[in-house]
């Protein structure tokens, strides 16, 4: 996210009033809404491994704070050692929850939410991304992915979520 927000800048992100973008927080347990959070303190090698990506939308009928206790509940599970999970980011709503969870050796990822997530939330996205090796530098122009069959206008696109694999420039001091 943030090498991509400083490469294309207010083209696709806004720095105004609007936007809480800015670096997650330490997950202590507990959330709040136009949150983000890291679950982890070492570094994270996302380029290799396996990762995995859940998106949960809030049922109308849920109320919020139970929500929020849902989210707690699912991050602590991560948190907690589940599977062999070594990384994870979260962002959340008052509506959603994003949970990014990383996995070096692709050994397992934390399966279904807790019943807890499931009671107030609808599972949108629950998958690990195909990784698409890109043949360029994340700096270099390309020719972009095309899916098929797209999808109608509206509609959430068939593949759920791709993982670009960018070629990495070796570091050379200068």
């Amino acid at each position: 996210g943030g090498r991509v927000s400083s490469l294309l800048g207010e083209t696709f992100f806004s720095a105004g009033a609007g936007s809480w973008s800015a670096f997650p927080r330490r997950y202590a347990g507990e959330v709040a809404a136009d949150g983000g959070y890291y679950l982890f303190d070492d570094e994270v090698d996302w380029h290799h491994g396996e990762v995995r990506v859940r998106l949960a939308a809030r049922r109308p009928d849920a109320a919020v704070a139970d929500f929020h206790a849902a989210v707690v509940a699912t991050l602590d599970h991560v948190a907690g050692g589940a599977a062999d999970i070594d990384g994870a980011l979260a962002a959340v709503g008052e509506d959603y929850l994003a949970l990014w969870q990383h996995s070096p050796a692709g050994l397992g990822i934390a399966g279904p939410a807790p019943e807890a997530l499931a009671a107030v939330a609808a599972v949108v996205l629950d998958e690990s991304p195909g990784s698409v090796d890109v043949k360029a530098e994340l700096s270099d122009s390309w020719q972009g992915l095309q899916f098929s069959p797209p999808a109608p206008q509206g509609a959430l696109q068939a593949v759920g979520c791709v993982r670009l694999v960018f070629e990495r420039r070796a570091l050379v001091p200068w």
